[in-house]
């Protein structure tokens, strides 16, 4: 056989033949393979995440679709909407960060009721705080509001609600904002309260509850705002005030306290601002406040 011959017949022959040189081609072989298919799988993957980024487009915008037309046909109907901020709202839900206020009127209302058509109407807006100030809304009506876990606030100022109305609120715990500002509200209603563990706004202003009843807030471990002006509350109610660990808004305008509370008061490190308008609490005691809390604005 000639060399040329022999030369030919070698070209011929597979390079994954026995032999060091062999096992090496071999492997080349193989990693290649593997290179293709991890590129292939990264590919997969880059469509499987396109398409279902393109689904969450797609779902977001039928979202903020059915959003708008749910707030044109409220508005239609006189019922004011607007946004409520993470801040204002005071939660830790990331879900909740963003709610909307509606404000209700007395024309929304039959018998003390919100109209059911309305209420099933809000249904897609997200978190909500639903304001009934001034409204004729009854104690009733109440239930069919709190009911639904989307409700995050209730806003009840100057409206009829008594005592007997706020058993309807009992384990709300969605709840994180309740007003209940100019209503004839006593130390008895707050026992309904008791339950409502996710409060962290409570406005009492101008209500019939005095220093007794605030020992009903103990287990609200959660309120960072509490508004108690134009009460009975005295000196001796800010030992349960005192217990309130993330307490930063206190309003005790136009109450009872004097300066013998200014010690209880000095203890409550989390303040951040504190209301003592037309109080007996006199210049000195402010100096005192002032002098203990430095990271709180005081105010007389």
């Amino acid at each position: 056989m000639s060399t040329s011959d022999s030369e030919s017949q070698r070209s011929e022959l597979p390079e994954v033949s026995s032999g060091r040189q062999g096992r090496i081609v071999a492997s080349r072989g193989h990693r290649g393979r593997g290179i293709a298919a991890v590129v292939l799988v990264v590919l997969l993957l880059a469509v499987i995440s396109v398409t279902t980024g393109l689904f969450d487009v797609d779902d977001e915008a039928a979202r903020a679709e059915t959003r708008r037309r749910v707030e044109s046909a409220l508005e239609l109907q006189g019922v004011k909407l607007k946004p409520v901020r993470s801040h204002q709202l005071a939660t830790e839900t990331p879900a909740a960060s963003e709610a909307t206020l509606v404000r209700l009127a007395d024309e929304h209302l039959e018998n003390g009721r919100v109209v059911t058509a309305l209420l099933e109407q809000l249904t897609g807006l997200g978190p909500l705080v639903v304001n009934l100030a001034q409204t004729s809304v009854s104690g009733d009506g109440i239930e069919p509001i709190v009911s639904r876990p989307d409700v995050l606030g209730l806003i009840l100022l100057g409206t009829g609600i008594d005592d007997e109305s706020l058993a309807s609120l009992r384990g709300r715990a969605q709840l994180r904002t309740l007003s209940l500002e100019r209503t004839a509200v006593s130390d008895q209603g707050l026992s309904h309260l008791s339950r409502l563990t996710g409060l962290r706004q409570l406005y009492l202003t101008g209500t019939r509850i005095t220093g007794e009843g605030l020992d009903r807030l103990a287990d609200l471990t959660r309120l960072e705002s509490v508004k108690l002006g134009d009460t009975e509350v005295g000196d001796a109610g800010l030992v349960s005030l005192a217990r309130l660990p993330r307490l930063k808004f206190l309003s005790l305008d136009r109450t009872r306290v004097t300066d013998a509370g200014v010690p209880v008061l000095a203890e409550i490190r989390s303040l951040e601002f504190l209301d003592l308008h037309s109080t007996w609490v006199t210049d000195e005691g402010i100096k005192r406040l002032r002098d203990a809390l430095p990271n709180c604005r005081v105010e007389h």
